[in-house]
């Protein structure tokens, strides 16, 4: 059986020192605020928004990993110089029922005082498929012209929650699918606009001093001075994983930060403070390691890869095999369709003629077994995990003949769910319960150390009026 000699860590799957390599990722809180300090000062952090703003929301939540931002990384990074920070998580909206039950989970680490439905509750306009049966212009001036609410259907209180809290900073990432490469890239003209609209329409009314959007690259920045110019100032700029010291994945994003005018301002440059924060965390970085292969970060333990095997083998209706005594896991292809057997042949010679050798033989091979190679190659030839999507077949590994886990797929999106990358990071006993559904919405949460040193840094360069 392939698999990796990892000395004094016979339990996990991975490279010798990987744990170390990968782990330094987790730290990228100390290195952005260490630099922020010695940048800004601490009088100067003290008067931002990031000490002084109260209250975040959070639409289209997804299993977003704001309040896990805020309580596990940004507090902690600030009480070293002796910094407060006020924010507290106060609503989000997640339109799944899964993820509303993990937000719903209070006591968690990403859990959130109030967890709404839909976003759409907030107008009294009808469903997301009423409002697609209308014109362009009728779906902006409805939504739009709609009253808005003060109250929330809420999963945690039930439908008796009152009125919404009042939140100085909402943290959220808008349906991308309209805009993205992935999608029919209709923009204004696809079946989710109405959601954007809907978004807009609700901080006009709510007058939230500062929002944090993240979308796609491809995200039409003049939407956003359409339908909030002419009351927020709008800033832009452009964040790769890489650019936080994770060049593992290779997923760029646009982030706004849109400023309330009158009700806050932006104090220094926000282009230069992030680049010289990124430089900082790319810094600390390294001093634990270069430059991280694909097999740096494939870091399951031995009972993470059976969790995966059982979940996979339930999830396609079949019986799992036992574990093997003369082994440490089971190899998985048996679990493979037909069709994904063929790929995964296809790949093997694909990456034969790249690189000279079987990727069997290779740590950093990384397969899209739901993607056709004869049509569009997904793979990690390039340095990089390949693109993590909300709905996706198994990443195969077939250098030890598995399959990417759950855990993995979300610390690879910075979640310290991995048990030495939570030390490293500072964080006690974090640990969420795994499932397919979860595993696939990995895919669609934005990158815990992309968002959360934008969210650092924007905080910082602002404060409230």
């Amino acid at each position: 059986m392939h698999r990796f000699d990892l000395p004094g860590r016979p339990h996990m799957r991975g490279r010798h020192n990987a744990a170390r390599k990968f782990g330094s990722c987790f730290m990228w809180h100390f290195a952005a605020v260490s630099a922020l300090v010695s940048l800004l000062g601490t009088d100067y952090l003290s008067t931002s928004a990031l000490c002084n703003a109260r209250g975040t929301s959070a639409h289209f939540a997804g299993i977003g990993p704001d309040k896990l931002i805020v309580e596990q990384f940004v507090r902690p990074a600030l009480a070293r110089y002796n910094l407060q920070c006020h924010l507290e998580p106060m609503f989000s909206i997640a339109s799944d029922p899964y993820c509303r039950a993990v937000l719903a989970n209070s006591g968690s680490k990403i859990g959130t005082e109030h967890v709404g439905y839909d976003v759409l509750e907030h107008l009294h306009i009808g469903t997301l498929a009423q409002l697609n049966e209308l014109s362009l212009a009728d779906k902006i001036v409805t939504v739009l012209t709609a009253p808005v609410r003060t109250t929330l259907r809420c999963a945690v209180h039930g439908d008796a929650c009152c009125n919404l809290p009042v939140c100085d900073v909402d943290c959220s990432g808008p349906p991308c699918v309209d805009w993205s490469p992935m999608g029919k890239q209709l923009g204004a003209l696809g079946p989710t606009f109405a959601l954007i609209i809907d978004y807009f329409a609700y901080h006009r009314s709510a007058k939230t001093r500062l929002l944090l959007i993240e979308n796609v690259p491809e995200f039409d920045p003049a939407v956003a001075h359409a339908f909030l110019g002419d009351i927020y100032e709008i800033h832009i700029t452009y964040i790769t994983p890489a650019d936080v010291a994770c060049e593992y994945l290779s997923r760029m994003r646009m982030f706004m930060l849109c400023i309330l005018k009158g009700s806050a301002r932006l104090r220094c440059d926000l282009g230069a403070t992030l680049d010289y924060v990124c430089q900082a965390i790319h810094n600390h970085r390294s001093t634990h390691c270069n430059r991280l292969k694909v097999s740096d970060v494939l870091v399951a333990s031995y009972r993470q890869l059976r969790d995966a095997e059982e979940l996979l083998a339930k999830a396609r209706n079949i019986p799992v095999k036992p574990p093997d005594p003369t082994q440490l896991y089971n190899q998985m292809d048996y679990l493979l369709h037909a069709n994904e057997l063929r790929r995964l042949s296809q790949y093997e010679q694909l990456w034969t003629d790249k690189f000279g050798q079987l990727g069997s033989n290779d740590p950093d091979a990384l397969y899209h077994l739901q993607d056709d190679p004869q049509g569009r190659v997904c793979w990690s030839a390039g340095g990089h995990i390949p693109s993590l999507r909300r709905q996706m077949g198994p990443l195969w590994h077939p250098h030890s003949c598995t399959v990417l886990t759950p855990a993995e797929r979300l610390s690879l999106q910075g979640w310290p769910l991995v048990g030495f990358a939570a030390e490293m990071a500072g964080i006690q006993n974090f640990d969420m319960p795994f499932s397919e559904r979860l595993n696939k919405f990995a895919g669609n949460a934005y990158h815990v150390a992309v968002f959360g040193t934008f969210m650092l840094v924007a905080l910082s360069c602002t404060s409230l009026v």
